[in-house]
């Protein structure tokens, strides 16, 4: 069962804590992969609703668009976010 989105907002300023930038495809397969939540084929290949994307991008996603709302991530550019202060602070 994939998690809730809020279930991935802890391990997501974790994954960021090394001050780098990633790029929001790479941070969920980092997140998805053994690292993190380790999630098998068969998790991985759950779709949302709509069949448009598999169900633990779209709340990893949903995740990321919240912690940086919150402040806590910053955008450097679309599609790319680092920690911010205050996010370090947090952790």
């Amino acid at each position: 069962m994939i998690p809730t989105y809020e279930k991935f907002q802890q391990p997501i300023l974790h994954a960021l804590a090394d001050g780098r930038t990633w790029q929001v495809k790479d941070l969920r397969e980092l997140i998805a992969g053994p690292e993190y939540f380790n999630f098998s084929a068969e998790e991985r290949s759950i779709m949302v609703g709509s069949g448009n994307l598999p169900q633990y991008q779209d709340r990893i996603g949903w995740a990321i668009s919240y912690l940086f709302h919150a402040g806590l991530l910053e955008r450097p550019k679309r599609g790319f976010y680092k920690i911010s202060h205050r996010g370090l602070e947090g952790l």
